[in-house]
This record gives structure tokens, sequence and C-alpha cells, in this order.
């Protein structure tokens, strides 16, 4: 295992075994490489690479960079307007507050929403089962199927789908590419 902390800004990579790395104040980038590693940037605008194995990467506070690649990872990007990108495998990715940008490419992907969590963007949503089904996440907002309709709306917003959670910690989810309302249903969201 490795360690790593600093004031300032941070630069480190990881090996093939199970690494933990926690940046500093200052805007980080953290490798992991190989194996099941644990990333954490900690303040400032952060850089964090899983590479292969399934990882678990935390931006922190400040517009954060994620990057899963191979496995199964968990990206949380913490405070800021943040990217995350999950690569290979079925991943988790929490966006948290702020307006954030996922990127849904590959596999069964879990995208996680809470209270006060922005407008955020969503790349390569899968709403087919048949083709990989990736979920929205909205079990913090309390819902049942039967109040579902009462604070979701889904609409055509151009040549994308606009999912909006109503009420005053709601926020807005654009699924880019997708171009019809009626794809995305209420079995396309984890409600618990």
């Amino acid at each position: 295992m490795f360690v790593q902390v600093g004031s300032n800004a941070v630069v480190a990579s990881g090996n093939g075994l199970a690494n933990m790395m926690v940046g500093g104040v200052g805007n980080d980038t953290l490798r992991g490489l190989g194996g099941n590693d644990v990333l954490n940037g900690m303040e400032g605008d952060d850089l964090l690479y899983g590479g292969a194995g399934a990882d678990s990467l935390s931006g922190g506070s400040g517009a954060d960079t994620l990057f899963g690649e191979g496995g199964n990872d968990i990206l949380d990007g913490g405070d800021g307007d943040d990217i995350l990108d999950g690569g290979a495998g079925n991943d988790i990715m929490i966006g948290g507050v702020g307006n954030d940008t996922l990127y849904a490419n590959q596999g069964n992907d879990i995208l996680v929403f809470g209270p006060n969590f922005g407008n955020d963007t969503i790349i390569g949503f899968d709403a087919n089962p048949a083709g990989g089904q990736d979920l929205l996440n909205i079990a913090a907002f309390n819902l049942t199927a039967a109040t579902f309709a009462s604070r979701v709306s889904i609409a055509d917003a151009g040549s994308d789908v606009l999912v909006t959670v109503n009420g005053a910690d709601g926020g807005s989810i654009r699924l880019v590419g997708v171009t019809d309302h009626a794809s995305v249903t209420i079995t396309d969201f984890q409600l618990a």
C-alpha cells in the first residue's frame, strides 16, 4: 500500500498492487495503475486515474476529473463541477453537488443523484435493457412508484431528454443523445 499526503499539488502513481493515495490542498494527479486502488484528491481541482482493477475514486472539493478506466469502479466527484468517466466495467458514479458531466460509456452503470445535485449531463446513457442497462439512482429522494410521477418529469429537450427532479432539493439530468422521452421510464430508475 502506498500513501501520499501533501499540502501542495501531488503527482503520484501506484503499481500493480492495491494502492491508497491521498492528495493535498493543491491540484493533484493520482494514478492507481493495477490493483484495487483507493484515490482521494481532497481539495483542489484533481485528476484521478483508477487504472485496472475495481477502484474507488473520490475527488473531494473542487472541479475534479475522474477516470475509472478498467474494472467495476466507484467514482464520487464530491463538491464542484466534476467530470466522471467510468470507462469499462459496471461502474457507480456519484456526481455530488455541482453541475457535473458523467460518461456512461461501457457496461451497466449506476448514476447516483442526491438532494441539490445541480444540473448534470450524462453522455452515453443506455435506457435499453437489451443493450446494457444504465440506471439513474434517486433513492436519496425517498420516492416510491406511487410518488415518482409527482416529483420526476421526463421531456424531450432538442435532441436530448431532460429528466427533472422537481422541488427545492431537486435538479436536472440531461441525457445527451437520447432522442425520445418515451424511451425513459420508471424502469430506468432505482428508487430504493
